[in-house]
């Protein structure tokens, strides 16, 4: 009777830790779904994204979770594509950049030096002379905004007639160009100031031009066409009229 009994006890204890046992699995599966759910939410879903997790991979670990991605978070996923592959370009673009030893933006500064030519004609009253003047010309140019350029320079030439008539000159402009920072083509219209130095006299004026050019990394070119104004001149002279007309083939540097 009591070895009944003592059965009968063990019996029933096991039934109760059975119970509890499978309540106890019932309840971990249950916390377990809970937080995988938790991570397949729609902003854990784009997050992941962002972060450019791959597409199978977010599915796999939502399925394991019993969570349908295309159930879930529709919405999130085709929010998240395009901003995703926004930060891909941009992260490519940026460790290309750094690769090429270019981290540290567009650059700004630019040396220029080149063959310069300089084209007088003075109209009298009966008839018209022209002088022309070749050297070189060696300029600094900013550029601080995308459309915006300035640039300073000195030029230096001789009569392409008499080698002892010379003329030298300082001018200044500034650009509105289509591309003045970044590499690929430029085209621009300028105005500025030039001082101008014959061998017996000077004058000054304003000047006005345009401008085409290419760069690449760190090396380009541009061709400037300038013309100026002469009243400073032709109050030297009577009852003629005197234009001016500039241009130079540069090569530029990049820094």
């Amino acid at each position: 009777m009591v070895v009944k009994k003592d059965c009968s006890l063990r019996s029933h204890l096991a039934s109760r830790k059975t119970l509890v046992l499978l309540a106890s699995c019932w309840l971990a599966a249950q916390v377990g779904q809970v937080a995988a759910e938790a991570v397949c939410t729609p902003e854990h879903i784009a997050r992941m994204i962002q972060n450019e997790v791959p597409d199978n991979v977010i599915r796999e670990v939502c399925a394991d979770a019993g969570v349908d991605v295309d159930a879930v978070a529709p919405d999130a996923v085709e929010t998240a594509v395009e901003p995703a592959e926004v930060v891909r370009e941009e992260r490519q673009h940026e460790r290309e950049r750094i690769h090429s030893g270019r981290d540290e933006g567009p650059r700004q500064n630019f040396f220029g030096v080149g063959l310069y030519n300089l084209r007088l004609t003075f109209d009298y009253g009966g008839g018209r002379d022209s002088e022309n003047y070749t050297g070189l010309n060696l300029f600094f140019s900013r550029a601080f905004h995308q459309r915006w350029s300035g640039d300073l320079g000195l030029y230096w030439g001789r009569h392409i007639d008499y080698s002892d008539a010379t003329v030298s000159g300082f001018d200044s402009a500034l650009w509105l160009s289509t591309n003045a920072l970044n590499p690929g083509w430029n085209f621009g219209v300028g105005f500025g100031l030039y001082t101008e130095s014959w061998s017996n006299y000077s004058f000054h004026g304003y000047q006005f031009g345009f401008l085409i050019g290419y760069r690449g990394g760190r090396v380009g070119f541009d061709l400037k066409l300038k013309g100026r104004d002469t009243s400073d001149q032709e109050g030297d002279f009577k009852n003629v009229d005197i234009h001016h007309g500039a241009s130079s083939l540069n090569f530029l540097y990049q820094f």
